[in-house]
C-alpha cells in the first residue's frame, strides 16, 4: 500500500512538470516583437531600455542607458519568465529581474526600474 502512495504523488508530479515544461518554452515568446520605454526610475538619464525588438531566434537590438551613457546595442537574450539577461556584441552580459503582463514588460535592477510597453510608439 505504501508503495501505491508514493507512485501516486510521483506520477503526479511528474504530471506537472510535463504540464509546465510547454509553458517554459513559450517564455521567450512573451517578449518576442517590439518594445518602447513609458517610465524609468530613477530616470531614464540613470538607467532605461528603449526601443527594444526581441526575436525568436533569441537576438535582441535597444537602445540603453545605464550611468548616462546611452548605447545601440545588438546582441543575444535569454528569457526564462522571471530574469532577462542581456549578451550585448560588445561584450558583457546583464541581468534583470522581469515579468511581462498584459503588454507591459517591467525590469528591475536593484532599486532601478524600467516599464516598457509592448509595440513602437506612436507618432
Amino acid at each position: 500500500m505504501q508503495i501505491l502512495r508514493h507512485a501516486g504523488r510521483t506520477s503526479g508530479w511528474v504530471v506537472a512538470v510535463l504540464l509546465w515544461l510547454p509553458l517554459a518554452g513559450g517564455c521567450r515568446g512573451a517578449l518576442v516583437g517590439d518594445w518602447h520605454l513609458v517610465e524609468a526610475i530613477p530616470n531614464r538619464e540613470v538607467f532605461s531600455l528603449d526601443n527594444a525588438t526581441f526575436r525568436r531566434d533569441g537576438t535582441f537590438s535597444a537602445a540603453t542607458t545605464i550611468e548616462g551613457l546611452t548605447t545601440a546595442e545588438q546582441g543575444q537574450y535569454d528569457f526564462n519568465g522571471f530574469k532577462l539577461k542581456l549578451r550585448p556584441r560588445a561584450g558583457g552580459q546583464r541581468a534583470y529581474l522581469a515579468s511581462v503582463r498584459m503588454g507591459r514588460l517591467e525590469l528591475a535592477d536593484g532599486p532601478r526600474k524600467v516599464v516598457l510597453q509592448k509595440g513602437k510608439r506612436g507618432p
